[in-house]
C-alpha cells in the first residue's frame, strides 16, 4: 500500500481541474443556429399567411391585412438571416420571440372571428415561439416569455369575443398548452445539456487520477498559447515521468502501479495552483501548464512537486520518484510539437542523469533536440 503525508485517498481524489463544459450555458445552441432555426419559422410562416389567402377562407378574414402579415414576417426571416456574430446573438433569439407572439396574435385577429367568422384555433401557433423560447433561452427569459404571451392573448381574446367566459376558457386550454409546451422542452434540453456535459468532461478526464487526459491536455495547450499571444506573458511546460513504474508494475501488480498513479497525480494536483494545469498525458507520464510562468520559476515548481512526490512510499517502503524536464513558451517553441521535443529531451536527460531530477531546456539540448 502507498503512504504519504495527508494524502488523500486515490478512490476520493476530487475532480476539481476538470472542465465544466456546463457553466450555465447552452452547449448546442450556437448564435448562428438559433437565427437560422428562426429566420426558417418566420419565412415559413410568410408562405403560409399567404397561402391561407389562396386557398379556400372565410370571407370575414382580412385578406390585405395576411397580405400584410407575410411580407412582414418574410422580412424579419430575411432580416434574420442578415446578422452576424454578437448582433445574431443578441438580438436575433428575442425578435423571433416577441415577434412570433405577435405575428400569432395579428393571425387571430385578422381571422375575422370579431365579425362573425369562425373560430380558426389560431391561438395555438403561440406554441412556436415557446417552444424557441423552451429550447434556447434559460428560466427567467422563458417566464418572461410566457408572461408576454398570456398578456397578448388575452388582449386579443378581448378584441374579438364578446363573451368574457368563453374566452377566459379558450386563454386557459391555450396557455395551458404553451406552459406545458416550453416547459417540457426546456426540461429535455437541461437533461440533454447535463449528459452533453458528462460526456465532454468523460472524454477529456483520465478516469484513473481524475486529472486532464492528453486530449483535454491538449485543449488547454491551445487556449494557454491563446491568452499567451494577447498578454505576451511566458508560460511553462513540465513534463513528468515516474522513475522505475515498470519494474513496480512487474514486481507488485498492475493494482499497485495503479495506486502509484492516483497518488502521485494527486500529489501533483495538490501542488498546483489553481490557474495551472495538471494532466496524465501517458501511461506513467504527466504534464503540467504554469500560466505567467518563465523556465526558471517552472524548475523550481518542478523541484517542489518533485520533492512532493518522494513524499509517497511505494509497496517496497521505498519513496517513489519522478523526473521533470521543463521548457519555456515560446523562447522553446510556440508549438504543441516544438515545445514537447524539447520537453521530452530536457526530459530524457533528467532520466540518463540519474532519475529523481529535474532538467530545463538549454541550447545544448536544442542542438540535440
Amino acid at each position: 500500500m502507498l503512504a504519504r503525508s495527508g494524502l488523500k485517498n486515490p478512490a476520493q481524489v476530487s475532480n476539481e481541474h476538470l472542465m465544466d463544459v456546463r457553466s450555465g450555458n447552452r452547449l448546442l445552441a450556437r448564435p448562428d443556429v438559433s437565427v437560422r432555426i428562426g429566420a426558417t419559422l418566420f419565412i415559413a410562416g410568410a408562405a403560409l399567411s399567404v397561402g391561407t389567402m389562396l386557398a379556400p377562407h372565410s370571407e370575414a378574414a382580412n385578406e390585405v391585412g395576411f397580405y400584410w402579415l407575410g411580407l412582414a414576417e418574410l422580412l424579419i426571416g430575411v432580416l434574420a438571416l442578415s446578422l452576424r456574430g454578437d448582433a445574431a446573438a443578441r438580438y436575433g433569439p428575442p425578435m423571433f420571440v416577441v415577434g412570433g407572439i405577435l405575428v400569432v396574435s395579428g393571425t387571430l385577429y385578422l381571422n375575422g372571428e370579431q365579425n362573425g367568422g369562425p373560430a380558426t384555433l389560431s391561438e395555438f401557433y403561440y406554441v412556436w415561439p415557446a417552444l424557441y423560447a423552451g429550447y434556447f433561452f434559460g428560466r427567467r427569459a422563458i417566464a418572461a416569455m410566457l408572461v408576454l404571451c398570456g398578456a397578448a392573448y388575452a388582449v386579443t381574446l378581448a378584441a374579438i369575443i364578446a363573451d368574457p367566459a368563453i374566452g377566459f376558457t379558450r386563454w386557459v386550454v391555450t396557455m395551458s398548452v404553451v406552459v406545458g409546451a416550453a416547459g417540457a422542452l426546456h426540461a429535455l434540453r437541461t437533461h440533454v445539456d447535463g449528459l452533453v456535459g458528462a460526456l465532454h468532461s468523460t472524454a477529456r478526464t483520465d478516469p484513473l487520477t481524475g486529472m486532464l487526459n492528453r486530449r483535454g491536455f491538449e485543449e488547454r495547450f491551445v487556449l494557454e498559447v491563446q491568452r499567451a499571444s494577447r498578454t505576451g506573458e511566458p508560460f511553462a511546460l513540465l513534463l513528468g515521468d515516474i522513475d522505475h513504474f515498470k519494474a513496480l508494475n512487474d514486481v507488485y501488480g498492475h493494482i499497485a502501479g495503479d495506486e502509484a498513479l492516483a497518488a502521485i497525480g494527486a500529489a501533483l494536483r495538490d501542488g498546483c495552483r489553481t490557474i495551472d494545469t495538471a494532466a496524465r498525458i501517458g501511461g506513467e507520464e504527466f504534464a503540467l501548464l504554469l500560466p505567467g510562468t518563465g523556465a526558471g520559476e517552472g524548475f523550481d515548481a518542478a523541484e517542489r512537486l518533485r520533492e512532493a512526490v518522494e513524499c509517497i512510499l511505494g509497496p517496497s517502503g521505498d519513496p517513489l520518484t519522478i523526473s521533470f524536464g521543463v521548457v519555456e513558451h515560446p523562447r522553446h517553441g510556440a508549438l504543441w510539437p516544438e515545445l514537447m521535443t524539447c520537453a521530452d529531451r530536457a526530459l530524457y536527460e533528467a532520466k540518463a542523469g540519474g532519475r529523481n531530477r529535474t532538467v530545463g531546456f538549454d541550447q545544448r539540448l536544442a542542438s540535440l533536440a
